[in-house]
């Protein structure tokens, strides 16, 4: 089964071909707001955040995780350098405390906590507090 970056990256390929998000959905036996959340991350993330994301999907990976798709579509909605400091902000704690938690809603101390996406919230449906 694929990670999540590559899942997206099909998700964003078949509908920039020309299929709906419901046929994306229905052809992966997953949810049409799934599918678009993928899609939007993509759109939005900065390159750091991508590079990231696709590093920690890769087999050989033995860095921290620290790009679940929940924190994602929080960040992803923020200017990419405000992206870029809550990555490394995320890292650092991840780093210094390998066992801290990381809450999906760790945007950084004052920085985008009112952070929403267009539509309704940013939950990701289908896979709840999966790392990828």
């Amino acid at each position: 089964m694929p990670g999540t970056f590559e899942l997206a990256q099909w998700c964003k390929l078949l509908r920039d071909r020309g299929w709906t998000g419901q046929q994306v959905a229905r052809s992966l036996g997953r949810s049409e707001g799934y599918v678009n959340n993928l899609i939007r991350i993509l759109e939005r993330a900065s390159l750091e955040i991508l590079a990231r994301w696709k590093l920690e999907q890769e087999p050989t990976s033995t860095g921290v995780h620290v790009c679940a798709t929940d924190w994602l579509m929080q960040v992803c909605v923020q200017p990419h350098d405000v992206q870029n400091a809550a990555l490394a902000k995320r890292l650092a704690r991840r780093q210094t405390d390998p066992g801290a938690s990381l809450p999906g809603r760790d945007l950084g101390e004052g920085e985008g906590g009112g952070a929403h996406v267009e539509g309704g919230g940013a939950h990701i449906e289908g896979e709840e507090g999966a790392s990828g």
